[in-house]
């Protein structure tokens, strides 16, 4: 493939404008490595370092693929269990639609129609801006935001028209502010800077979207932070109408969590990077399957709890290859270091969810895990490298994408949304409270193995 880089451009640049799809999660700081191609008489660049005008023969690494470690099991609830198989008729008695998860990362879409039932899914194609929000509110704020809202719109319709979706059938929407935003084509201004405010909120139904004219309904948000996706969540599960204590963990780029208390909710988000979804691996080895390599780390002694991995593998890494055969990943300090920080601040965040409820953790009833994470990790992993309570351990319940589940469950009730799904919580800002800090430092290290 020849590919022009302009004065002033870099590769990763030349490769976006010609609608070339390559991976930036760092979003172009050169920090990441995954935007890597093959220059001939350059060798292997980082395309986003990359700046040398002129015309190149290049070469684009594989695409991304998901490596999940086990299984799904079966959906947490019967009304999610009944979904019939891909291909199997629908009944004219029931309603056409599709539902969508706008992920971050990954977008997932089910379609309803009569002719059957189909399932999709993609990598978002604006990871090429970066892995998570904030790298692409500062690309749209840099004048990006019409080539966003393009990647994603056109990258759906395209899949609808394969699924062959009249347009007449109603699309329902769930994802974060921010991925709501940039369909939309909104301005996230706001979303990158306090007061963090968003430009709107509601559950709205959006026309003429793209070339295709469809009309498309966004699940309803209640901050920058907690959008669509979790709302979708909480109405999926239920979880607005609580007595007993509840938790909601959905583990992403986002990590997002909800607790509710005799009809009360309080929620909030944390940022976990893209630790959880494997992508600083190369996203081949998914964030379970990470977690259970760090727990057995730590059960044979390799990994302390600070952090450090024992000679010889300090200097060069684990290889994963030890412990999963024909992987040639290699565990790095660095990345242990991401995936400390990234569940230092979910289990802060957990902690402080249940202190303004007023909840000890082994009063919380069931803990629902939500996301590809949630789904496929051992909860024992999780306690053993301090992801979750030791109480919680024995209530946890998998539940696969909330996201999609509640996106679902609008469409089979035609569009009706229980405004209490989201009115009747209270956002947490963890950045606002006083015990954050001192929690997330305290969580950075590995517990103690006697004391689980």
């Amino acid at each position: 493939m020849r590919i022009q880089i302009a004065r002033g451009q870099t590769l990763l640049e030349a490769l976006q404008q010609a609608k070339i799809e390559v991976h930036a999660p760092c979003g172009g700081n050169g920090t990441c490595g995954l935007c890597t191609v093959e220059v001939y008489g350059y060798g292997r660049v980082k395309s986003c370092q990359f700046c040398k005008p002129g015309i190149y023969e290049i070469k684009l690494p594989e695409k991304e693929a998901f490596r999940v470690l086990r299984e799904e099991g079966e959906r947490a609830y019967p009304w999610y269990q009944k979904r019939v198989t891909e291909g199997t008729p629908f009944s004219h008695e029931q309603a056409q639609f599709v539902a969508v998860d706008l992920g971050t990362t990954t977008v997932a879409v089910t379609a309803y129609l009569h002719t059957g039932v189909s399932e999709a899914s993609f990598v978002n194609p604006q990871r090429a801006y970066g892995a998570d929000v904030i790298h692409r509110i500062q690309a749209a704020n840099a004048g990006k935001q019409q080539e966003l809202h393009q990647l994603i719109v056109n990258r759906l319709e395209e899949i609808l028209r394969e699924r062959k979706v009249p347009k007449e059938v109603p699309v329902y929407i769930s994802g974060n502010t921010t991925m709501q935003h940039l369909f939309q084509n909104l301005s996230v201004k706001g979303l990158g800077n306090y007061p963090f405010t968003p430009v709107d909120l509601s559950y709205r139904r959006v026309h003429a979207i793209g070339e295709d004219g469809r009309a498309f309904f966004l699940l309803p948000g209640i901050s920058a932070y907690v959008g669509g996706d979790i709302v979708s969540g909480i109405y999926g599960l239920d979880i607005y109408k609580a007595k007993a204590p509840v938790l909601l963990l959905d583990f992403g780029t986002n990590g997002e969590m909800v607790l509710g208390t005799e009809g009360q909710m309080y929620v909030t988000s944390t940022s976990a990077g893209p630790a959880f979804e494997g992508s600083a691996l190369g996203m081949e080895l998914h964030g379970a399957g990470i977690l259970k390599l760090l727990a057995l780390l730590r059960k044979q002694g390799i990994l302390d709890e600070t952090g450090l991995l024992q000679e010889p593998y300090f200097s060069e890494g684990y290889p994963v290859s030890l412990w999963k055969k024909d992987c040639d990943l290699v565990l790095t300090q660095d990345y242990i270091r991401e995936i400390q920080m990234a569940k230092a601040a979910m289990t802060a965040g957990i902690e402080v969810l249940l202190q303004h409820a007023g909840v000890k953790p082994e009063e919380v009833e069931k803990i629902y895990l939500a996301g590809g994470m949630g789904h496929l990790m051992d909860p024992s992993d999780a306690v053993v490298v301090g992801l979750l309570p030791k109480e919680m351990k024995g209530r946890c319940i998998p539940v696969g994408n909330a996201s999609l589940m509640g996106a679902i469950r609008l469409g089979e009730n035609r569009g009706t949304f229980p405004q209490a799904a989201c009115t009747n919580a209270k956002e947490i800002v963890l950045s606002n409270e006083e015990t954050f800090e001192s929690r997330y430092l305290s969580h950075m290290s590995f517990p103690k193995l006697g004391s689980l």
